[in-house]
């Protein structure tokens, strides 16, 4: 394989060899010819490719012999001034995800290296590091034999330091390109001369017979270096390093006609001693090889026996170079690149490997952290992609988060993407989609084992045979708030949950004896009507502290039943606080409870309001306004986290779980509770250790680990560090460091992120009397909503204004009392 790099068509050379132009194997940099004022000694040499955009550039080659194979690669550059500057630039070569060298063309004009592939491709790679704009002349590939000469260690290459064709007689050129030679071996003949050494050439040129595969070219062994004495010695401490490991081969031919046995010899490389051997036959080859560490110390020395010095035809020194990063899972790049083909993506970022190494991993893409990275998300939001969903997506199979909403995409929806099992979020919103929506894919947003987003595709319907088009007659489970109004949706949704009440039609209501079970206004039912609503509990959609959660339908409206699943001593009482609380409690951001369970032989259950969409750990994040200061006696709810705040299939929030919420009993100056250790680790109040009391900012505190969580995008409790809290990991960071890094910039005003973020820390206070009450929180957040939206205060009022409607006491199933729970401006 020989390309050369700017090229506008394919050629033969003078000397017969067959180049191709580079555009097929590299689709980014510039083509430009090689100042008039320089001389190009191969044809190769009068264009090249520079790269003045993207950091990493890669030529993609495809050998036919493929992977499992040593390659002799060689990399040609030659600046000729080409952009008037005269300044050479200095620049990093890898191969695949593994740094080659650096390149500097003021000192070296081709590189060398013996690589083994481990896939069917090969990235060679050109990185600018700041220090001029890199470009290449030339590449050069060859396959190596089975047993080759050349034989990198595993997990190694090897980079050619130096060749020297021993004995040549210097000429003009500084390098010799031999036709003879198969593998087209660029020797030099600048090898030191000593007045102990000399030169030596054949009387006659001839062919040699073939001792190995990669023997040199008959004109390097036509001529050779000779002792004057019994010993020629080689300090090559100029070409190489002290710490680094490298690989030598010495090759010798015999270029004269001697009875047999007339030279002998040793080979000694950094005190180690090879041989002795006997000369090869007339017009023969050998070669001995040795690794050694640091300076490169060679001495060759006849032997007592021999009758003639030690001569030496050639010389090549390769440094051994560590291959320390493993490249992605195979399947995931092939599937990447096929991807990027599919849809012409063109990012800058694109080139090489998808994740190795990670400071040049590429944009839009996230990654593993394991040693052979898979890929883990694929946002390929608004790219302007065409065409179908291509079923190489469906080759990702680590892939949590894919975004292909607001494109052009049409056909219909694969069902192999319901076969990724790590799936967890799926935005197709916005495009020209048509057809049924899988069912596999419907069954894992039923379920919450996946946030689903459809919205915005008129074409598309639901379920299978189509019915129903999405957008008019159902809205399905899905998550509708794209990256780019998050932050305004979510602290849309936190005002609104927090919006002042006037207090008009709120009940009073105080903690009642056993006796209230026969007197509550919610509706109780059998244990058979607990199955008959649940189709026999067959309907799981989710867990909690309490016990099973069963979809249900009840008067042709879809209900959520909990079920108890632990001792039933402790649910009995936690089933009669929650049942005692929210009977009475209506408001547009608590749970409704529409009926309980609690037969006689002990089987307990609790059936509320169906949440389409799941919890807001699953979404997004947060009402206490309400419990906190509108509610008599005041309700603090401890337990307050992501997962006990639900959504609606309109996407309004309610705080659920009330199992082991309390009252407060205002009495004097008296207003906390002192309690049993309960709650969630993270969202507690870390000053309820010392004193055991709660109060309303206990709440507080809770609610103020939910906003960080929104706005970090990282979870209260670090996983890996179970003792690392949220709060410690933002110490110290400005506001730049904190945000979600999957938010992009321009989707967010910073000042308003900054307003949040200062809220949420003035809740997450050590002490409760250095933290806020909830009506100050939500002021301050809709002071973030001004700045996020440009909204004045009467617009923002406009927004949240559903929420002030006066709520009577109703019986929940009684639909035509229902209010409308959020008008369609808030979207």
């Amino acid at each position: 394989m020989n390309i050369d790099c700017g090229a506008t068509e394919d050629y033969h050379d003078k000397d017969g060899r067959y180049f191709e132009s580079d555009n097929k194997y590299i689709d980014t940099g510039e083509v430009f010819p090689i100042s008039p004022a320089y001389k190009a000694n191969w044809a190769f040499f009068r264009n090249l490719r520079s790269f003045p955009n993207g950091t990493r550039n890669c030529f993609v080659l495809r050998p036919k012999q493929g992977k499992n194979v040593n390659y002799l690669i060689t990399a040609f550059f030659f600046y000729g001034n080409y952009d008037g500057k005269k300044r050479v630039p200095v620049f990093d070569i890898y191969i695949g995800v593994n740094r080659w060298r650096t390149i500097n063309t003021s000192q070296s004009i081709f590189s060398d290296v013996v690589y083994l592939a481990t896939a069917d491709t090969i990235d060679m790679c050109l990185v600018n590091i700041n220090s001029g704009t890199p470009f290449i002349s030339s590449l050069q590939l060859r396959p190596l034999v089975t047993k080759s000469l050349y034989q990198p260690s595993p997990g190694n290459l090897l980079g050619l330091v130096n060749r020297f064709d021993c004995g040549a007689t210097p000429v003009d050129d500084f390098i010799y390109r031999y036709q003879d030679d198969i593998y087209d071996r660029i020797w030099e003949h600048s090898l030191p001369l000593s007045p102990e050494i000399s030169t030596i050439n054949s009387s006659r040129s001839a062919n040699f017979s073939s001792g190995y595969s990669e023997q040199p070219a008959a004109t390097v062994l036509n001529t050779a270096v000779q002792a004057r004495g019994t010993d020629m010695k080689y300090n090559l401490e100029k070409i190489t390093n002290p710490t680094s490991e490298f690989s030598v081969y010495l090759h010798f031919a015999e270029l004269v006609q001697p009875p047999q046995g007339r030279r002998h010899f040793t080979v000694t490389i950094n005190d180690i001693i090879q041989g002795p051997f006997n000369s090869p036959g007339y017009m023969g080859t050998m070669y001995v090889n040795g690794s050694v560490r640091g300076i490169v110390q060679i001495s060759i020395e006849a032997t007592n026996d021999s009758r003639l010095p030690p001569i030496l035809n050639g010389l090549e020194v390769f440094v051994v170079v560590p291959l320390l990063k493993s490249p992605s899972n195979s399947e995931d790049v092939n599937a990447m690149m096929e991807i990027k083909r599919t849809y012409g993506i063109s990012e800058d970022s694109w080139q090489g490997d998808p994740c190795v190494p990670a400071n040049l991993s590429w944009s839009r893409v996230g990654c593993s952290s394991n040693d052979s990275p898979r890929i883990i998300s694929l946002n390929l939001s608004s790219r302007g992609l065409t065409g179908d969903i291509t079923a190489s997506l469906s080759n990702l199979k680590s892939l949590r988060v894919l975004d292909l909403s607001y494109n052009n995409l049409t056909g219909s929806i694969p069902e192999s993407l319901a076969k990724l099992s790590s799936l967890a979020v799926l935005n197709l919103a916005g495009n020209k989609l048509e057809g049924s929506v899988p069912k596999a894919l419907l069954e894992k947003s039923m379920t919450g084992a996946l946030n689903f987003s459809l919205h915005q595709n008129p074409k598309l319907c639901f379920p299978d045979p189509c019915k129903y088009e999405i957008n008019k007659t159902i809205i399905l489970v899905v998550v509708v708030v794209s990256a780019s109004i998050l932050l305004v949706a979510v602290v849309i949704i936190l005002l609104v949950y927090f919006n002042r009440w006037n207090g008009k039609g709120v009940n009073k209501h105080t903690r009642k004896s056993s006796s209230y079970w026969k007197t509550t206004g919610s509706e109780r039912f059998s244990y058979s009507d607990i199955k008959r609503i649940t189709n026999e509990l067959t309907s799981f959609i989710g867990e909690g502290g309490f016990g099973k959660v069963y979809l249900g339908e009840l008067k042709g409206t879809q209900v959520a039943v909990k079920v108890p699943s632990r001792v039933p001593k402790q649910c009995a009482k936690e089933f009669e606080n929650e049942v005692q609380l929210l009977t009475g409690v209506h408001h547009n951001n608590v749970v409704s409870l529409i009926g309980y369970c609690n037969d006689e032989d002990g089987k307990l259950a609790l059936v509320y309001e169906y949440m389409a969409n799941g919890n807001l750990a699953e979404h997004i994040k947060a009402g206490l306004v309400y419990l906190h200061d509108h509610w008599k006696p005041p309700i603090i709810h401890r337990d307050l986290k992501t997962t006990n705040i639900l959504l609606n299939d309109k996407l309004l929030a309610k705080i659920a779980d009330f199992g082991i919420s309390k009252h407060i009993l205002v009495e004097g100056d008296r207003s906390h509770i002192t309690t049993d250790p309960r709650g969630t680790l993270g969202y507690l109040d870390p000053e309820y250790q010392i004193t055991k009391q709660l109060n309303t900012t206990s709440d507080v505190y809770s609610f103020g680990v939910i906003l960080l969580e929104l706005i970090t995008g990282q979870p209260a409790v670090m996983k890996e560090f179970p003792h690392l809290h949220i709060t410690q990991c933002i110490a110290q960071k400005d506001i730049g460091g904190i945000i979600d890094p999957r938010l992009e910039a321009s989707s967010y005003d910073i000042d308003s992120v900054r307003k949040a973020f200062e809220t949420a820390m003035a809740c997450v206070r050590m002490t409760k009397i250095q933290r806020p009450d909830m009506s100050w929180v939500y002021s301050e957040l809709k002071d973030a909503l001004k700045i996020e939206t440009g909204s004045s205060s009467k617009e923002i009022a406009q927004i949240t204004e559903y929420d002030s409607i006066n709520i009577i006491e109703m019986n929940p199933m009684d639909t035509k009392n229902w209010k409308m729970e959020a008008p369609a401006h808030t979207w």
